[in-house]
């Protein structure tokens, strides 16, 4: 029996792959990220831009917001921030109170709270 048999209907499961996570009928997108007019997968294809962008650019002195996370986890490196969802029954309960409204028909798994820039490389470098 796999770990995820023996889930609390209210749990999540610990290690979601990031190419899993990418998948918006499953995992929604947290509506902050998106800029007006942005599908899931423009923020999805911003988020992974950033990403790619450098950690530091000295001419600027900027850190680009998710800058070197697509460079570091390219050549190896591990993530080690947590990816923070909200889950299934937190996203009802929150509808239920009013907090949120969920477009119709939609039943997703979780909420990307935070992680979209860790998520988009990820799945970028190994989508599996």
């Amino acid at each position: 029996m796999s770990s995820s048999d023996a889930l609390h209907p209210q749990q999540l499961r610990m290690f979601i792959p990031a190419g899993e996570l990418m998948d918006p009928k499953q995992y929604l997108v947290h509506s902050f990220e998106h800029l007006a007019g942005e599908s899931t997968k423009d923020v999805q294809a911003r988020k992974l831009e950033e990403s790619k962008q450098p950690y530091y650019v000295p001419e600027t002195d900027e850190k680009p917001h998710g800058g070197g996370v697509w460079n570091s986890l390219s050549s190896g490196a591990q993530i080690e921030k947590p990816i923070r969802l909200v889950g299934q029954a937190d996203l009802k309960e929150q509808e239920g109170e009013g907090i949120i409204r969920m477009r119709k028909g939609v039943n997703p798994q979780a909420l990307v709270r935070d992680g979209m820039h860790r998520i988009a490389a990820a799945a970028d470098v190994d989508p599996k």
